[in-house]
């Protein structure tokens, strides 16, 4: 969308990713594994589907779940809720790698701030930094607490940073 309309987009914040072209164009065994997911979620409807709804619900069922994961648990307890993500999954693995690749000569030219988990898969497997720049013509960013879902495991301080950087 930085990309497509970029009078229409004025700051993004990226979480604990890099982009998705990039991610299926440098595949390692560290990240199939840190990753799994991405993988899973491709195969033909509706074996993940399937699966996805039972792991959902085996969650659900062991009542130790935090508010903001019963309400993940909540949007994902329909087959056409979870077939969307993993339609979603199947287009990062497909068309939009083509329409990614169309676009390798442009960068994102609206300011960017990256924050990845400090300690997580991200930090360890790349330089998160490093490849936005290649990305975006104005690109910040740092490691924050909190692992994967750092809106949840640390909301104090990705709240005071999106402040930060969408403020000034």
């Amino acid at each position: 969308m930085a990309l497509d309309h970029p009078d229409a987009v004025t700051k993004a914040v990226f979480i604990d990713i890099v982009p998705t072209y990039y991610l299926y164009t440098h595949v390692t065994l560290d990240f199939v594994q840190a990753y799994y997911h991405w993988f899973s979620y491709l195969r033909r409807t509706p074996i993940p589907e399937n699966e996805l709804l039972e792991q959902n619900e085996a969650r659900a069922r062991s009542g130790r779940l935090s508010p903001a994961m019963a309400e993940y648990m909540r949007t994902n307890s329909t087959f056409e809720g979870v077939h969307a993500m993993c339609e979603d999954y199947r287009a990062g693995a497909s068309i939009d790698l083509e329409h990614d690749e169309a676009d390798l000569d442009k960068r994102i030219q609206c300011p960017l701030h990256i924050l990845w988990a400090q300690g997580g898969a991200m930090e360890r497997l790349y330089d998160v930094l490093a490849i936005w720049k290649e990305r975006g013509t104005n690109v910040t960013g740092r490691a924050m607490p909190g692992g994967h879902n750092m809106q949840e495991g640390a909301p104090d301080e990705v709240l005071a940073e999106l402040r930060r950087f969408l403020l000034s």
